[in-house]
């Protein structure tokens, strides 16, 4: 059965819009899928005979989309926390990640986890004998703004480590709209900042020994603001030490992904993707506190074998869950079930 999907961005300078159309545009070799992209400002775009239309991007006019192409199953692509209470009118919905699978779950609709990052040339990937150098590089890339967020978990364990050995801190983000990060909590560590460039991943990036992956939103510690969030009377044995971890709905292994390509070892924040992308400690690290990650920045950067051996587990773990030809696979299998109205088939590929 031939099926002709439509994917429409109205929201085409969108970086994640650019990482997603490279993806799809791959969907139609897996699968008996006729795929047609496009991009504008049009709330209500011509969705023509397309028996799937998935939407990126805010305001379209649902109804009028429906009146004008009634047999048509329309979807959202990548929702945001603004348009959740429109969810339910979509037929279903593809996010990139657990945590936003969990926040735009509607009862009865399908649903799509679809991976998204920029794709990296595997022949980009170099050896970690050409890689190292007498100083340890750590490198970063994503949002100027979990820089920042790194203050002090994450900053305090790069100076302890750097109390044992030189490290270089290579930082790629959107310099020039953002401006410079202020590096003024690492002591003593060079820091490298770099334009986000696509171009730059395998200049810079590909030859960083490890990489980390901040995703945490730093919460103040206050006993009283504890206490006021707190039950009745401690009702549920509440402590001033209970965990308190605050993410996006938006939070996604994609920043992970791209060092896992490179074969890259790495160091990711305690969230619910890092937790499920690398288990206990096989394919990476999961830390929160500030000794941990600086249990496991140590650990790798003392040991040139394990970084190898942990960054070609998580390349391997990549490979299985989130390469385009595994993804597109599966989104194929979705969208037939889609098309045959089997919401249960359809939710089983998540």
């Amino acid at each position: 059965m031939m099926i002709k999907l439509f994917i429409y961005s109205n929201r085409p300078q969108s970086p994640s819009w650019q990482f997603y159309s490279k993806l799809f545009s791959q969907v139609d070799s897996y699968a008996e899928i006729q795929i047609q992209l496009a991009s504008g400002h049009n709330n209500c775009p011509d969705l023509g005979d397309s028996d799937v239309a998935l939407l990126f991007g805010s305001e379209f006019d649902l109804s009028k989309l429906r009146s004008r192409h009634p047999n048509t199953r329309l979807g959202h692509l990548e929702p945001r926390a603004a348009q959740r209470n429109a969810i339910d009118l979509y037929d279903f919905v593809v996010v990139n990640s657990i945590e936003s699978a969990d926040y735009f779950a509607v009862p009865d609709q399908s649903l799509f986890i679809f991976p998204t990052f920029p794709i990296m040339d595997p022949a980009e990937v170099i050896s970690n004998d050409d890689r190292s150098t007498n100083t340890l590089r750590i490198g970063y890339h994503g949002n100027k703004i979990h820089l920042s967020a790194m203050y002090p978990r994450i900053t305090e364990a790069l100076n302890r480590l750097r109390e044992h050995m030189d490290i270089e801190f290579w930082a790629m983000y959107n310099i020039r709209e953002l401006g410079r990060w202020n590096e003024r909590w690492l002591k003593g560590i060079k820091v490298n900042h770099l334009q986000y460039e696509p171009e730059n991943y395998s200049k810079y990036i590909s030859k960083v020994d490890i990489g980390i992956v901040p995703q945490l939103i730093p919460v103040r510690k206050s006993r009283l603001i504890r206490w006021l969030i707190g039950s009745p009377f401690s009702r549920f044995n509440e402590r001033h030490d209970n965990f308190f971890m605050r993410f996006k709905e938006t939070t996604n292994n994609g920043r992970a992904y791209v060092f896992a390509q490179y074969e890259i070892p790495v160091v990711a924040d305690m969230t619910p993707s890092s937790c499920a992308l690398f288990g206990e400690s096989e394919y990476g690290y999961v830390a929160y506190s500030s000794n941990q990650w600086f249990n496991a920045l140590a650990a790798l950067a003392c040991d040139m074998d394990l970084r190898r051996r942990m960054g070609l587990a998580l390349k391997k773990r990549y490979e299985a869950l989130a390469r385009p030809e595994q993804v597109n696979s599966r989104f194929a299998q979705f969208l037939t079930a889609i098309i045959k109205n089997s919401s249960v088939e359809a939710r089983s590929q998540v």
